[in-house]
């Protein structure tokens, strides 16, 4: 795995797994779309003699882009508001990233001055100085901070709201009548309040961040001018001879059933996602607050949401945070087999990390114990807030027996619905997963989810009362 090929690893830590929260790899919303309402809807079917054509629409500027995304693309702007379609040419990549590299060639080539400097402020997504970088183009070059910088002539600003990784809401700082290219892959409910409908001459989106649709690699940039709508249609022809009409039809209807959610609060996806990031920020807040006053997180302002329609506050999909010490926040992870995106690579210095906020839940539970570890305590010893579903909440040995006084009077208590061997395996399971837990938690930073109750009940599957405990164990679970 990138970034721990020359560690070396003890015996005692062999065992130990690598929590790679560096990538960005958003899985934090799949539960939503494996759901019994969700995940028959946006099935998607395709003949072996559809989309054989390199071409959707001959006559669309883009001519690689499905009309039925394009529709899709303005009904979900139009129903969350943050984004003006009207009079704009939609110009559809393999995700955000070409999109930008397409912008940049566009502003450039039709720029009379050459190299065209490339900046963005620090903190700045570290992948615009890779991109603007990697091919050593002679249309622009990379020229860093946008506060310091100060050379004369044209030039192209990079602006990302909410910025990756600060979450900080951001507008140009140059300003000297220079080309802006707006990054607005954050810019949605469930990450930040929608207070204004943006309207620029150059919007980046992609659909991996909206619901998590990483692996389909689609963007879109809504562009006001022909010329550039024309030369990034150019780069990308050259580049990819287009986009994946498959990967168009599945992003068609995911963003159909996303519209349609918004209707009906109960299926929101946005109110669903709002409410899963807002519990990690608010577990990560816990975990950096019980380390004393050796991590910092930034602060956000609350806003009045237009979509929500009531004032809320910002929760980013990365947290940025500050190591109060001096020391490299990203190696002090690494030591904890963490592996993170230091600030340096953001433009600023060693003190920081980006960490993911939508990654597994098993990686972002394990590395909130881990992140507990470097002050010293054990993980599995503190107890957790009571409304945080993604950190594990363990009791001091003098407080057991006030919260066994319940399990014990469930089990002395007869029902109809419940056999008492039942609860009894239920009672005898869950001790020894709880303290199996508190083991792995402590000794080897990592949490498992055993299933023991099914394991014996299927175990006594030749007794005679097998089947009536396997039937009131399925009723119940």
């Amino acid at each position: 795995m990138f970034g721990f090929e020359n560690m070396k690893i003890s015996s005692s830590d062999a065992t130990k797994p690598v929590i790679n929260l560096d990538q960005g790899d958003p899985t934090a919303f799949q539960e939503y779309w494996m759901s019994t309402k969700m995940k028959e809807r946006c099935v998607v079917v395709i003949p072996g003699w559809e989309l054989m054509s390199y071409f959707s629409d001959k006559t669309n500027v883009c001519w690689f882009l499905q009309q039925d995304l394009a529709e899709a693309i303005k009904a979900l702007h139009c129903e969350i508001g943050n984004a003006a379609t009207e009079e704009r040419y939609i110009v559809v990549g393999n995700g955000s990233s070409q999109l930008c590299q397409a912008a940049l060639f566009a502003l450039s080539s039709l720029s009379e001055d050459k190299p065209l400097s490339i900046v963005a402020a620090v903190p700045y997504y570290s992948t615009y100085e890779e991109e603007a970088s990697y091919v050593q183009s002679q249309l622009y070059k990379w020229e860093g901070d946008a506060r310091t910088f100060n050379k004369p002539g044209p030039y192209i600003e990079m602006v990302t709201s909410p910025n990756n990784p600060d979450g900080t809401i951001r507008e140009p700082v140059v300003n000297r009548g220079g080309k802006v290219i707006y990054d607005f892959a954050y810019y949605w409910p469930h990450y930040t309040p929608i207070t204004h409908r943006q309207d620029h001459d150059i919007m980046l989106f992609t659909f991996s961040k909206i619901a998590g649709h990483a692996g389909s690699r689609i963007g879109w940039a809504l562009v006001k001018d022909i010329e550039v709508a024309k030369k990034m249609v150019q780069y990308l022809t050259i580049n990819s001879i287009g986009v994946s009409k498959e990967s168009q039809i599945r992003a068609t209807a995911i963003l159909n059933e996303l519209t349609k959610s918004c209707r009906i609060k109960s299926e929101s996806f946005f109110e669903y996602g709002n409410e899963k990031v807002k519990s990690r920020w608010e577990s990560l807040r816990w975990v950096v607050d019980k380390t004393g006053d050796k991590f910092t997180l930034p602060e956000y302002a609350q806003a009045v949401c237009n979509f929500f329609g009531k004032s809320s506050s910002t929760y980013p999909a990365f947290a940025w945070l500050r190591c109060n010490e001096d020391k490299d926040l990203e190696i002090l992870l690494k030591e904890k087999y963490v592996l993170k995106r230091g600030g340096e690579r953001c433009g600023c210095d060693k003190k920081y990390i980006r960490v993911d906020m939508l990654g597994p839940n098993k990686d972002f539970q394990n590395f909130l114990n881990r992140l507990l570890t470097i002050n010293g305590s054990a993980a599995s010893f503190v107890k957790m807030p009571k409304s945080d579903p993604n950190l594990c909440q363990t009791h001091n040995c003098n407080l057991l027996h006030k919260y066994f006084t319940s399990p014990q009077q469930w089990l002395s208590r007869k029902d109809s619905t419940s056999p008492r061997t039942l609860k009894r395996l239920a009672a005898q399971a869950t001790i020894y997963s709880i303290w199996a837990e508190r083991n792995k938690r402590l000794h080897e930073g990592v949490m498992a989810t055993p299933e023991p109750v099914r394991d014996v009940i299927l175990g006594r599957r030749n007794g005679k009362n097998f089947m009536n405990l396997m039937f009131c164990w399925s009723r119940h679970e």
